[in-house]
């Protein structure tokens, strides 16, 4: 395992009440950062988080937030929660059902694209906008093997996460050069639980 030291910094990791994000959560607090456990239904599975951190040692915050709306998420960056700035997100919070294409709804599709890529995009530019006010940060984004290996019935989620590498790997880091962007695979990560999970 890579040797990380985040001591002093703030990471914020979207839908991290389980699954992939609470796995990322747990080592982010052990290698020494302060963690904002986010999640928008499962309040229970994120107090679990919180809980696990504190009782290794660590400081772990808990933020509620519906990341579709944009002031609400503009609320966790602005600096006046008890965190205080972020120096690292994770955009890991996402959905990922299953439907084949020609029964799939207009509404279907939005919602995942709403839920895994325009949360994406203005959590970034949250971030992006406080990161550069304090001079550096982090943002990583979580896609998919999917986005290269399309998956069956699953036309928006394959979709939604291949539009999260184009976004990360190109567009963003030219726009805000303060900020170092980065893209991981789902099946690249250490995690401890893959299923889905209602954040």
């Amino acid at each position: 395992m890579v040797e990380i030291d985040l001591v002093g910094h703030t990471a914020l990791v979207t839908g991290s009440s389980g699954g992939i994000g609470a796995a990322i959560a747990l080592r982010l607090a052990e290698a020494g950062a302060a963690v904002v456990v986010h999640y928008r239904r499962d309040a229970a599975g994120a107090e679990r988080i919180c809980a696990q951190i504190s009782r290794s040692g660590g400081c772990a915050h808990l933020a509620r937030a519906d990341l579709t709306e944009p002031a609400q998420v503009a609320s966790l960056f602005d600096g006046s929660a008890p965190y205080g700035p972020i120096d690292v997100l994770v955009n890991n919070a996402g959905i990922y059902p299953s439907a084949p294409a020609l029964e799939m709804t207009s509404s279907d599709w939005a919602s995942v694209v709403r839920a895994n890529t325009d949360t994406v995009f203005t959590c970034s530019r949250e971030a992006a906008l406080a990161m550069r006010e304090h001079g550096s940060g982090s943002i990583i984004n979580i896609a998919s093997l999917s986005a290269l290996r399309p998956a069956m019935n699953q036309s928006h989620y394959n979709s939604s996460k291949a539009a999260v590498i184009s976004f990360g790997g190109i567009m963003f880091p030219c726009q805000q050069p303060a900020v170092c962007v980065s893209v991981h695979l789902d099946f690249d990560l250490p995690v401890v639980e893959t299923r889905p999970t209602r954040t």
